[in-house]
């Protein structure tokens, strides 16, 4: 066939007996079944007909590029470029069940790659490889492969119209498990979405059948395709003895408190025994037989676990009766005990550092941002992406990783960090909080799946670089703060990483502001400063840099879990007042006994020196003449009257263009103190103020906007209580007038 496949122009065909013959062997319902070497039409080097084995249907190729041959396992296959797709006819089931089957292969480029789809129908990948089903056009609904294809594959779609049940499989392996619309859509189009939105990669066979097949049928199906192309295919799971109501799986992190929990109803009346045994870094730790068990017996096993950094192993087996071997039902491995936390938030949530160790003891569930409902697995954390599949970050993973190492405690991460995304884009849906289609949903979905809604007692939020000074980031972060409330019953620490300059800036200062304020408006907020974390590049972190911002995050945790000290512990300085003193003014900090400012740094080509991190009376250019550390006391002077600090510019340097990388005011331990913009002075005695002034005449009195509200010392004192500017004669002064 090889040698004719390359003769143009040439149809390629079987003698009318093979086609019926060929058809015979497949069940029934199909409805096009195109095979790559059968019934193709070859002008000028690439494919322009291919005809269905079975109903007499043709897909015709439309312009561009590709549909030549290629091979998958020695077998002919049509490679498409992106470009020249087939246009079928209209026959593909509407609003009723169907199996579909590609042999594909991928060529690596991530695209769209559509196989085979319609006009509001499609079947894709959406992500590099991964296999997705659209239908009715509800992008909001979509079934998602949990596995990328790996090589030549045999792919399995299966659809249940009545109750929109749709799975994928991958080699025999199933990957996905979601509900989808009802199909309304019966184009067919090979290696396109509305004539467009192409295929990278090569198809070998398609096969439709409307209808559902049996597990004989795909077992007949499959070992054509498998052996036909010599892919390998995974072996069917043993048809079910038991039920499982309760039981861990492979890599969860189970609940110290609860244990471990195995029970199941039999469902078959064919059993000489079930046995469930519970290992312990491979010694047997519990075990329980239960034999000649009938149709409806329960079965049940409880073993208490620990904290600790052990490995406990399931299996649950069964012998039919007249069988010598055993079946395994379950086996679950790698469970541990431990914590569960979630982080979120953009790009800074997710970034990662493949250089980092992935821990036995660091786990993830599902997908970051999955929006598939299959998509419900245990794994391994990692930090090799900038977000996806088990990415849960680098700092995440680091924190993780010194929980395991410093506290013996496994963990489970779940992360709803997407990148580039404002506040808004992480509040719920309305009308389904678990729409998938949303990053609220997605994330939720999957802590709700895992177990974990009532887990959670820590939230690490590390967004706002796509917000700026125009929107009301307190009131965006209330109605987030409340929904989180409301999903995660026992949430008890909320960690807002306070951004700094860079990334999607300016317009940061007022925002950065309002981050600050939060922990003084919640009890439950811990606000941490990125401020003087090392390895900024302008926007995302270095390896180092996250690292140490997962050392920071985690000695908050550590002291707050083991109670430590009273009450919440929070690393990060944060102002407490401005006071004025003659012509010094002194910036007092909470939790900050031992400050200092960082050495100069040279940023772009110039010198950038500790007083370009103040400025004051919202002048980025008005910087001190001197800033000195006492403590936990700044002390700046300025050379003129003062009525609001600022600690870090906006965006830049005075330059306007340089992005603002310090110096820094940190603890000595090289916690960052967290910034904050237009923090009024206020005078440390009024009555002192005024009697500085008593020689002198007053000349007038002004608020802090600049506008003259009286003249004298009569003036003054029949005035409410606030800050005024008093000018004199040779100077003036800032007072603040209690009533």
């Amino acid at each position: 066939m090889g040698h004719l496949l390359r003769r143009t122009p040439h149809l390629c065909f079987f003698f009318a007996f093979g086609m019926a013959l060929a058809a015979q062997t497949m069940p029934s319902g199909l409805r096009l079944w195109l095979r790559a070497d059968t019934l193709t039409t070859i002008s000028n080097g690439s494919v322009s007909k291919w005809g269905s084995l079975v109903g007499g249907h043709v897909a015709e190729a439309q312009p561009g590029a590709g549909l030549t041959i290629d091979t998958i396992g020695r077998r002919a296959a049509i490679q498409f470029v992106n470009s020249a797709f087939y246009k079928a006819p209209s026959i593909f089931p509407v609003q009723r069940d169907y199996t579909m089957y590609i042999v594909f292969k991928w060529n690596g480029v991530h695209a769209a790659n559509n196989m085979v789809s319609g006009d509001n129908r499609a079947f894709f990948t959406s992500a590099p490889g991964v296999p997705t089903v659209l239908h009715s056009g509800d992008f909001a609904r979509l079934g998602v492969s949990s596995q990328a294809v790996s090589g030549p594959t045999v792919i399995r779609l299966k659809h249940q119209d009545s109750s929109g049940k749709t799975s994928i499989a991958l080699n025999n392996v199933k990957t996905s498990d979601d509900v989808l619309p009802r199909n309304i859509d019966s184009v067919i189009y090979i290696g396109a979405y509305q004539k467009g939105n192409g295929l990278n990669g090569s198809i070998a066979e398609v096969l439709i059948f409307e209808r559902q097949l049996t597990a004989s049928e795909q077992l007949r199906v499959e070992t054509y395709l498998h052996d036909r192309y010599t892919i390998a295919r995974a072996a069917d799971p043993p048809n079910p003895a038991i039920a499982f109501l309760e039981a861990p799986r492979s890599l969860e992190v189970v609940d110290p408190e609860k244990g471990l929990a195995i029970r199941g109803v039999v469902i078959s009346d064919s059993l000489n025994d079930v046995a469930i045994d519970v290992l312990r870094n491979g010694k047997a730790i519990g075990s329980r037989t239960f034999p000649n068990p009938k149709r409806g017996d329960t079965i049940a096993l409880f073993v208490p676990v620990q904290q600790e950094l052990d490995a406990y192993t399931v299996s649950v087996t069964c012998r039919k009766v007249g069988k010598a071997q055993t079946d395994t039902m379950l086996k679950s491995t790698d469970i541990a005990a431990g914590t569960v936390f979630t982080v979120t938030g953009q790009s800074n949530s997710i970034f990662g550092d493949g250089s980092l160790p992935i821990s036995s003891w660091a786990r993830t569930y599902g997908g970051n941002f999955s929006q598939s409902s299959g998509d419900t697995n245990y794994s391994r954390s990692t930090a090799t992406g900038n977000g996806g599949g088990n990415n849960v970050g680098a700092w995440a993973l680091g924190l993780q990783n010194a929980m395991a190492d410093q506290m013996r405690m496994p963990s489970l991460c779940i992360s709803g960090g997407v990148g580039g995304t404002r506040i808004e884009q992480h509040l719920p849906d309305v009308n389904n909080r678990m729409n998938l289609a949303t990053i609220y949903g997605s994330w939720l979905y999957r802590i709700i799946k895992s177990g974990s809604r009532e887990r959670i007692r820590w939230l690490f939020w590390y967004q706002g670089e796509s917000n700026n000074a125009n929107d009301d980031y307190l009131s965006l972060f209330d109605k987030l703060r409340s929904a989180w409330k409301l999903d995660l019953p026992n949430l008890t620490y909320i960690v807002v990483v306070q951004i700094r300059p860079g990334c999607a800036g300016p317009g940061h200062a007022k925002l950065r502001d309002e981050m600050r304020q939060l922990e003084s408006i919640y009890p439950d907020v811990i606000v941490h400063a990125a401020s003087g974390l090392p390895g900024h590049d302008g926007c995302h972190y270095n390896g180092h840099g996250y690292a140490t911002l997962g050392r920071q995050l985690f000695d908050i945790f550590r002291r707050n879990e083991l109670g430590m000290q009273p009450g919440v512990y929070r690393a990060a300085p944060t102002l407490e007042k401005v006071t004025s003193k003659g012509s010094d003014i002194e910036v007092h900090f909470h939790r900050g006994e031992d400050l200092i400012m960082t050495s100069d740094i040279m940023s772009g080509t110039s010198q950038r020196r500790v007083s370009d991190a103040w400025f004051a009376n919202d002048k980025s250019t008005l910087h001190p003449t001197s800033v000195t550390v006492d403590g936990n006391i700044v002390r700046l002077t300025f050379a003129e009257p003062v009525t609001s600090v600022s600690y870090v510019p906006d965006y830049a340097y005075d330059d306007g263009t340089t992005i603002f990388q310090g110096p820094w005011l940190t603890t000595k331990d090289g916690v960052g103190a967290i910034t904050f913009h237009k923090a009024p002075v206020i005078p440390v005695s009024v009555h002192d103020d005024i009697a500085k002034g008593a020689d002198e005449t007053m000349s007038e009195i002004t608020d802090l906007t600049g506008r003259r509200v009286g003249w004298g010392r009569e003036d003054l004192y029949a005035l409410p209580t606030g800050p005024y500017i008093v000018r004199f004669a040779s100077y003036s002064r800032c007072i603040m007038l209690v009533r």
